[in-house]
């Protein structure tokens, strides 16, 4: 009996919804999207490729629902989104009602007037939505607000560029760790003190996002460094607002790097792994990419930028993939993030001049790879590697 009532319980809560939404909701069918809110890259992404599939099906957007069943990790953003987006609907459930929502949303999906939007739809690679999306701008209220910071950090009328780097620290402090390895895709904040005393000269502001990281050694930075990760207490809108008026942002394929995309500031992408063509097109038009460059341990050979586009490996394994394959994985020297940043600092204020013998090498880098999936896109978007990077590793185009 007791069984019974248990089974009873969520089938006449899942009707009980199903009158309810169809109350509020005269439009059909009605599309709900799982949106997977507790990391910024997942509740970002998952968000706007849904905005692509809808152009690519040529849906209306006032049959979509997003429900949510976890925190936020940024609550500002889900409502900037919100605010941006009227024509969506978007609820937030208790987590331990998951089933029952689901359990409705399949009833409705028997009589054909809902679907739930399946996750490789809203999670598709070799895309791009970066130019075929608009760009989200600030509204008046934001933009005042945003003022506002550059008082507070003492950027007023300054040009300044955002930093992101990918620690470990954040994931474990917030118990967000999944089980698997990915010590390999963090790098040193260090690493950009060279690039940032170079953007000092040029009077512009280095400026370092993100929360709960690696303290970054004071003493190798210039005095107008501004590091928000060590102020505590932060509102959660002050990333989103100063990333949309950066000069430019530099970061690496994390979730926070979705974030400078949503406005389509230009991107520098540094330490990148894992490198694939179809995951590289995903960033702003115009982005430049700096791969971690791989090596065999047994002979200190240096993988082609072909092999490591190739490579076959899950990024979602409880050790170090490359290790079992007896691979090392070489992080970008400051030295080439540094040549890297001047390039897209020349590029953001319309003053880079890429020579006939550069071209080459761009030419014979895409050359060499047409035939990877996501290649086509990247060309489309004109993103590519730094040019003194392929310069410096030429004899890795092959």
């Amino acid at each position: 009996m007791k069984y019974q009532y248990f089974l009873f319980l969520p089938i006449s809560l899942g009707w009980l919804c199903f009158f309810i939404f169809r109350i509020l909701f005269k439009k059909y069918p009605l599309y709900f999207i799982e949106l997977y809110a507790s990391r910024i890259g997942h509740l970002l992404y998952n968000h706007e490729i849904y905005k692509y599939f809808l152009k690519q099906e040529g849906l209306s957007p006032g049959s979509s629902v997003f429900i949510i069943f976890q925190k936020p990790s940024n609550q500002f953003l889900l409502s900037f989104l919100k605010r941006n987006n009227s024509k969506f609907s978007y609820i937030v459930f208790p987590r331990y009602i998951k089933p029952v929502i689901l359990y409705f949303i399949r009833l409705l999906e028997t009589i054909r007037i809902a679907y739930l939007i399946p996750w490789e739809k809203i999670h598709q690679r070799d895309h791009i939505a970066s130019i075929l999306l608009k760009p989200y701008v600030l509204s008046i209220a934001d933009s005042k607000n945003f003022q506002k910071l550059t008082h507070k950090y003492l950027i007023v009328d300054k040009k300044y560029v955002s930093m992101h780097n990918r620690d470990s620290k954040y994931l474990t402090t917030l118990g967000l760790l999944d089980g698997n390895y990915h010590d390999y895709r963090d790098f040193c904040f260090n690493d950009l003190s060279e690039l940032s005393k170079f953007l000092s000269s040029e009077n512009v502001i280095s400026v370092r996002h993100g929360a709960i990281q690696e303290r970054p050694n004071s003493l190798t930075f210039p005095l107008d460094f501004v590091d928000l990760t060590m102020i505590e207490r932060r509102s959660s809108c002050e990333d989103v607002l100063l990333i949309a008026n950066c000069l430019f942002f530099i970061g690496t394929c994390t979730g926070f790097s979705h974030l400078p995309w949503l406005f389509r500031k230009p991107q520098l992408l540094i330490n990148y792994i894992p490198f694939r063509l179809d995951e590289v097109c995903i960033w702003t038009k115009g982005s430049l990419i700096l791969p971690k460059l791989i090596k065999e341990i047994s002979s200190s050979r240096y993988l082609s930028f072909r092999e490591i586009l190739s490579l076959d490996y899950n990024i979602h394994e409880v050790t170090c993939p490359f290790k079992k394959k007896g691979l090392e994985v070489i992080d970008n020297s400051p030295e080439d993030i540094l040549e890297a940043g001047k390039q897209m600092y020349l590029m953001c204020i319309d003053s880079y001049y890429r020579t006939p013998y550069f071209s080459h090498l761009q030419s014979q880098f895409w050359l060499l790879v047409s035939d990877l999936k996501g290649a086509s896109s990247c060309i489309t978007l004109q993103i590519c590697i730094p040019d003194s990077f392929l310069d410096k590793y030429s004899y890795l185009l092959y």
